[in-house]
Order: C-alpha cells, then sequence, then structure tokens
C-alpha cells in the first residue's frame, strides 16, 4: 500500500486506486475569480450552449486523466459533502466530468456513509472500512453519536425562553461543538493566557 500525491503516482500501474480530496478549490486547485462570471455560472453557461469558458487549468485536468488511468482492478473516486464544521462542500468539477463520460448511472450508483460510519455491504466491512478499521484502529468502531437523551439536559434546555445569536449561529455550524461549550460547559484543558486573565481581573 502506498499513500502518495497525485505527481509521484503518474508514471506507475497499481491495482487499486482512491483518488481522495476531490474538492472544488483543492483539485483543481482555487484560481483567480472572472470578475464578471464566478465559476458556476460558467458551468450553467457551458451546460446551456455548448461554450467552454476558461476554467480548470488543463495542467491539473491532464493529471486527473493520469491518475484515473493508472489502475488495472478498480478505481474509486472520493469526496466530501460538507466539512468538518458542518457547512456543504462542493464537489471538484472533475467528478462531473468523469459522470458525464460514463452517465448519470455511475453516479446514481455512489456508495455514500454518514459522518463517523464505516463502509458495510451485506453485513461485511468492505475494502475501505477495513482500511479504514487498519488506519484508525478502534476509534471509528465507537457507536454515532445519538439525539440528546438525559431527561435532566432536556428539561433544562426546554426551561430557556431564547437563545443568543451567537449560540444559534454555534449550533447552524457545529451541534456537538454548541452541546459541549454551551450545554456541557465543558473547560478548557491549558491554563488561561496570563494576558487574558489580567484583562478580566
Amino acid at each position: 500500500m502506498l499513500i502518495c500525491d497525485a505527481l509521484a503516482l503518474r508514471a506507475r500501474r497499481v491495482r487499486a486506486l482512491f483518488v481522495t480530496g476531490l474538492q472544488e478549490g483543492e483539485f483543481p486547485a482555487a484560481d483567480g475569480e472572472n470578475p464578471f462570471l464566478s465559476r458556476g455560472e460558467r458551468d450553467e453557461l457551458a451546460r446551456a450552449s455548448g461554450l467552454l469558458l476558461p476554467g480548470a487549468p488543463a495542467a491539473e485536468r491532464y493529471l486527473f486523466y493520469a491518475l484515473c488511468s493508472r489502475p488495472t482492478r478498480w478505481l474509486r473516486l472520493s469526496w466530501h459533502g460538507a466539512g468538518d464544521d458542518g457547512e456543504p462542500s462542493v464537489r471538484s468539477l472533475f467528478v462531473d466530468e468523469v459522470i458525464d463520460v460514463f452517465g448519470p448511472e455511475l453516479f446514481e450508483r455512489r456508495e455514500q456513509r454518514a459522518a463517523g460510519a464505516l463502509a458495510w455491504r451485506d453485513g461485511a466491512p468492505t475494502t475501505l472500512a477495513r482500511l479504514e478499521q487498519a488506519l484508525q484502529g478502534p476509534r471509528l468502531r465507537a457507536p454515532l453519536i445519538a439525539p440528546l437523551a438525559s431527561p435532566e439536559l432536556m428539561a433544562r434546555l426546554r426551561e430557556r425562553a431564547s437563545f443568543s445569536p451567537s449560540a444559534l449561529e454555534l449550533w447552524l455550524r457545529c451541534p456537538v461543538a454548541w452541546f459541549v461549550e454551551r450545554a456541557l460547559h465543558a473547560e478548557e484543558l491549558a491554563p488561561d493566557d496570563v494576558r487574558m486573565v489580567r484583562g478580566s481581573a
């Protein structure tokens, strides 16, 4: 097994290949936005009229093609639907180009998994699940975070008539962070900065 960047693999043959991190702004890398048409508007124009305006650099498109031609057995393309903070994440336009070549059935048959979940098929872990177990150990085998079930905590939350705008913004960004900071009132493991202590005094 080899973990490497795209440039290190472009001239090698492999049996199986995971291409990860296919996110807009990463692969292809973000370029300067056109002041008149955004990337999304250029894509819509291309779909509607067939007019292709400058988009992803040709070198990165060629590199993606080279990656897709390396495996001899199977190829897996991977991207995130959301970031660590819960904000939606846009997949790379290279994925859309692959879908255009092979048809929408390829995208409809894709496998998805929830955050923190392993990939299973017919009651047995897939190759990706076994790889994650080998790389990350028992941390991912813990149950996923479930909805709040503590009667005391639920009663305390229902007693509150309102929440501050910052609390609502934190909840929208990451409910787990809101729970830890606003409900559990967890204390920092590191001591407070001396200047902050001095300022609060």
